[in-house]
């Protein structure tokens, strides 16, 4: 269901930014499509694979404990602790409950998704990052 959600979403997305100027289309077309994409392989692999259903009262503990991470990266976020250490953190909290236990894998991950979204949003969209309460070498950061 999931995938196919996605993928619905992800095109009708793409299709609405096909209607943007040149220079703004780029980005939400990516966006779109890699959402569309997603979607696709995850739908695929649902149908490929079988496995075990959780419990529903452990699919809402994770979706809950995962809004919680979230709201916790954005109060860190805001409140001055700055973005890379905050969205590592984050990273590597949702990787442990949805199951990733080899600490050198979720670290690898962490990292690695914490600098694809610093170099996106601060680097290349120009994101100015809020006032952080980091010591002055790591503003900015």
């Amino acid at each position: 269901m999931t995938g196919a959600l996605l993928t619905v979403v992800g095109g009708l997305a793409s299709f609405q930014a096909l209607s943007f100027d040149g220079e703004s289309r780029f980005f939400p077309l990516a966006v779109a499509v890699a959402l569309a994409v997603t979607g696709t392989a995850i739908l695929v692999h649902a149908l490929l694979t079988q496995r075990a259903v959780a419990s529903s009262a452990e699919k809402y503990t994770a979706v809950l404990l995962a809004a919680a991470i979230v709201t916790a990266w954005a109060a860190a976020f805001s409140g001055g602790m700055g973005f890379v250490l905050p969205t590592f953190v984050m990273q590597a909290s949702l990787l442990w409950i949805t199951g990733v236990r080899r600490p050198a894998h979720i670290a690898f991950i962490a990292v690695l998704v914490t600098a694809l979204a610093y170099m996106l949003f601060v680097k290349l969209l120009d994101i100015p990052m809020p006032t952080s309460l980091l010591p002055n070498a790591l503003q900015g950061f």
